[in-house]
């Protein structure tokens, strides 16, 4: 398999296993919903029954990368359960890890969010809203989820991204605090080694990348994540070195 491939697939897993913030869980189910689109379905007991084993499977596609499959059966479970928020939540954020080509991702955070305010929901809002270059909806969003969870590393990348686009030392500096603060923080070590690239500051980047490999549990993600940094950087040994961790026996 080329290393490309592999990259793909694996870096999406990890990206999509990133929903929570750090130390909380992502947001929970609630009371009934409308559907996006569509007037308010109660569900019945077999509903729930079904719809939390789709979703339990549709959670392991997810985690190997399977993003399309794993759409398509959060799509079933929001179809069983509309009032099931986390199932809501996560179809968007899977929706907008595909590029959101139907527009529907932002409908369903917001079915999620009349149940629930918490901030992953702010963060996903944050990052359709960039997706559309709607800047002022981004910040709003973020600043929502900031004041929601004032230690979440993404919220505060967030805002220093498209706050100071003129100045890439302060958000730099953000960063760097932040990783300093909770050193054995994987989201906090992804955001400086984000916040690096996009300043043009490759050494940084590689160093926070290496820092994720070594903390996280699941190291054939975070491998595939250097490996596509090394590939955007054209940094060959980068590129070999994450290749081999990623076909390393687990």
């Amino acid at each position: 398999m080329a290393a490309g491939l592999l990259f793909t697939s694996a870096s999406g897993a990890g990206v999509a296993l990133a929903a929570g913030p750090p130390g909380a869980a992502p947001p929970p189910a609630a009371a009934p919903a409308s559907e996006p689109g569509g007037g308010e379905r109660s569900s019945t007991g077999a509903d729930a029954a079904r719809a939390a084993e789709i979703f339990q499977r549709s959670l392991a596609l997810k985690r190997e990368g399977k993003l399309g499959p794993a759409c398509d059966g959060y799509r079933e479970v929001v179809a069983l359960t509309p009032q099931f928020a986390l199932a809501q939540f996560e179809l968007a954020q899977c929706l907008r890890l595909l590029g959101d080509l139907d527009g529907t991702a932002l409908e369903h955070l917001e079915v999620a969010e009349q149940q629930v305010k918490r901030a992953p929901i702010y963060i996903e809002k944050g990052r359709i809203a960039e997706d559309r270059g709607d800047r002022d909806a981004a910040i709003e969003a973020y600043q929502m989820a900031a004041k929601l969870a004032p230690a979440e590393v993404r919220a505060v990348a967030g805002l220093a991204r498209l706050g100071e686009k003129s100045d890439g030392r302060t958000s730099l500096q953000r960063a760097q605090q932040y990783v300093d603060r909770y050193p054995g923080n994987i989201a906090g070590w992804h955001k400086l080694a984000e916040v690096a690239e996009a300043w043009r500051k490759y050494p940084l980047a590689e160093e926070a990348l290496r820092k994720v490999v070594e903390l996280s549990p699941n190291k054939r993600a975070s491998a595939a994540a250097l490996g596509a940094f090394g590939q955007r950087t054209k940094r060959k040994k980068v590129v070999e070195e994450a290749t081999r961790l990623v076909r390393a026996p687990r």
